[in-house]
Order: structure tokens, then C-alpha cells, then sequence
């Protein structure tokens, strides 16, 4: 599998990778969650009431709270290589420490949400009662599988359970904006990364609204 180092304005230096291949259907409690969750908001969208508003507004809140490398990390819990491929412009030793340090924090983050998730769970049974679907259950639920698998595919690859190599590449020099439609699209265009643009557009967009948040905390320092 290939990773990405990448420079995104406004966002720093962050890893992206697209497993290839097509994907089987999933089974088990995950493959379930999953298929309620479309149903449910499948039926919900067609909807012309409040109610299909109101949560079409409140998945697409809920999406925008997914980060945008969750893809990549459930994917390396079960690949046996990755190829590091960063700019030339860092070398082997910066790549190498901030591939230990992403998986580090990544670990680390999603560890602490999973356990959020899983205390809160319990507390949704309080709304079976109510008409309709356990919709709050289905997503805690649903986002601490999420979760336990990116924490498994953070653990493998800092356990070297994965083998990885680095490899620089020229291509990858420049800094990367969703404002710079034809260099993303030459780059994905070379690797064969079809979700690039929207990976590079989701990190900006998540790296800002953080900023924001953070900025009352910066001025009450200052």
C-alpha cells in the first residue's frame, strides 16, 4: 500500500492513502450497522417533512466530525507493506519520525473517542422507547467499531507489525491547496488517487474550523 506525506496549506504535513480494490460486503455487527444506517437515512432523505430535514442537517454535522485519514488507518490493519512516499525536500529521518508521531497521536486519539463512544452507548437504550429507529445509537455504535478499527490499524503499523520503506519523490515538493485543481489532478492522475482532491479540500475545511475554535483560547493568552 502506498502513504502519502503530504504538505497541505493551512494544515501541515499529514498521510494519505487509498487501499485498491474492491471491497467485499461486510458482515457481522458492522456490516448490520451499516446497512441500517443507509437504510434509514435513505428513507429519511426522500422525506419532504421536518423530521427529513432536520437530519439531513444533522448527518451531514455528523459526517463533517469524521476525520478525514480514518480511511486510511482501518486499512492498515491488514496490509503486509507500505510504501512511505514523502517529498525530497525531507528527508528519510523527518519522514520516518512524523510517520511514528501520526500513528502515535492516532493511536492515541481514537483510543480516548472509542471509550467516550462506549460509555455513552448505554445511555441511548433511553430512547428505544421513542418512535422510529435508535438513530444516535446506530452512529455511537457504528463510530466505535470505526474507531477500534483505526486504533488497530495505528497500533500494527507503529508495532512495525507492517513492513514500510521510504521512498522520496519530486512531485510531492510543492504544497498542496483544493485551490490547485490541476496539480492535485496531475498527482492523482499519476498515482491513481480518485478521492485526492476531496481528502486535500476535508483536511483544509477541518484544519480552519479547529483554528477557529482554538482562537478565543490564543487571544485570552495573549
Amino acid at each position: 500500500m502506498k502513504v502519502f506525506l503530504l504538505n497541505v496549506k493551512g494544515a501541515g504535513i499529514v498521510f494519505y492513502g487509498e487501499k485498491k480494490g474492491e471491497s467485499a460486503p461486510r458482515n457481522g455487527l458492522r456490516g448490520w450497522l451499516e446497512r441500517q444506517h443507509r437504510r434509514w437515512l435513505t428513507s429519511l432523505r426522500q422525506a419532504e417533512n421536518s423530521i427529513g430535514a432536520t437530519t439531513r442537517r444533522v448527518e451531514g454535522w455528523l459526517e463533517k466530525r469524521v476525520p478525514p485519514d480514518e480511511a486510511l488507518l482501518r486499512s492498515l490493519r491488514d496490509v503486509n507493506e507500505i510504501e512511505i512516499l514523502h517529498p525530497t525536500t525531507i528527508s528519510e529521518k523527518e519522514a520516518a519520525r512524523a510517520w511514528r508521531e501520526y500513528l502515535a497521536r492516532a493511536r492515541n486519539r481514537h483510543l480516548r473517542w472509542l471509550l467516550i463512544d462506549l460509555l455513552i452507548v448505554p445511555l441511548t437504550l433511553l430512547l428505544m422507547p421513542l418512535p422510529g429507529p435508535n438513530f444516535i445509537g446506530y452512529w455511537l455504535v457504528y463510530r466505535a467499531i470505526c474507531h477500534a478499527l483505526a486504533l488497530f490499524g495505528a497500533r500494527r503499523a507503529l508495532n512495525a507489525e507492517a513492513s514500510w520503506r521510504l521512498t522520496p519523490i519530486q512531485e510531492l515538493n510543492a504544497a498542496l491547496s483544493d485551490d490547485h485543481a490541476e496539480k492535485i489532478a496531475a498527482l492523482a492522475h499519476q498515482f491513481n488517487l480518485v478521492h485526492l482532491r476531496s481528502f486535500v479540500k476535508k483536511t483544509r475545511v477541518r484544519a480552519k474550523s479547529q483554528t477557529v475554535a482554538l482562537a478565543p483560547e490564543i487571544q485570552k493568552t495573549d
